[in-house]
């Protein structure tokens, strides 16, 4: 069933290994944060655009949005669409500087870490700010680092932005800029320094699921022992919820530029003088 708690949203999630991603600690706190930028969405029209594992789109569609489901590669598209029972998204594979949707077709648009591997990424601006509703809510997120510049990323397949850049690359004459936050600094780098996942993984060695439909099917050992750490009640009723409160204090540094990964927010507006 859907609805707007998060902490229902957790404990619905679907249980098997294929699905580690949506049970991670960090891409919970990404999709919390989201959970708690897009307010009400129920009926919106959203495009999820680079959808990859298809995490956004999930949400989203949780919470009561039409979703259009858009990545380049097929077994992105195949991710998002086998995710779990029940989850209904329009699935769609498209290059995001040739998107195939009409003039003012979504009321908020996500392109969360995907920028940074297109080349023409001031194109695929472009067409966000064409498919956006005139009002509508357009977030973006990437990959930060204050030594970018042009000259380099536009040789890379993956590229980092600084102020600079994302302003020259990213800023358009109808996207009103709103705000932008950082959000990976300092409590996950801390996890990801001390391997918490490793010892999640321990952990999952000694748990062995009574119930078949929840214990994972595929995948390497480091995978099945972390997916049997992640579904159980200890972790989604106990430590979880404990774990997300403790990281909004993450949002204490929002305003400073040391994380690798950056929200932006916009707003489109026909004029431009507004």
């Amino acid at each position: 069933m859907k609805g707007k708690d998060f902490q229902s949203f957790i404990q619905q999630l679907p249980k098997n290994e294929s699905s580690l991603h949506l049970l991670d600690y960090a891409s919970l706190f990404r999709l919390k944060l989201i959970h708690n930028l897009v307010g009400d969405v129920k009926d919106k029209t959203i495009l999820d655009l680079g959808c990859g594992n298809g995490s956004i789109s999930y949400l989203l569609w949780y919470l009561g949005a039409n979703v259009y489901s858009v990545d380049i590669s097929k077994q992105a598209l195949f991710d998002t669409k086998n995710l779990g029972t029940g989850f209904d998204s329009n699935i769609c594979q498209g290059d995001a500087t040739m998107l195939p949707f009409k003039p003012e077709s979504f009321d908020l648009v996500f392109c969360v870490e995907t920028l940074e591997h297109i080349q023409d990424d001031q194109t695929a601006i472009k067409q966000i700010e064409k498919v956006s509703k005139s009002g509508g809510t357009i977030v973006l997120a990437v990959p930060y680092s204050s030594r970018a510049d042009a000259a380099q990323d536009s040789v890379k397949n993956y590229r980092y932005y600084s102020f600079k850049t994302m302003k020259n690359r990213l800023f358009s004459e109808h996207l009103r800029f709103q705000y932008m936050f950082f959000w990976y600094f300092p409590l996950l780098k801390l996890l990801e320094m001390l391997r918490v996942r490793v010892l999640f993984t321990v952990l999952g060695y000694l748990v062995e699921p009574k119930n078949e439909k929840i214990k994972p099917k595929t995948g390497g050992r480091f995978a099945s022992s972390l997916t049997a750490f992640y579904n159980t009640r200890f972790w989604r009723r106990l430590a979880m919820p404990v774990l997300l409160k403790v990281f909004d204090l993450n949002m204490l540094f929002k305003n400073l530029p040391y994380s690798d990964d950056v929200f932006l927010v916009f707003t489109k507006t026909e004029n431009p003088f507004c």
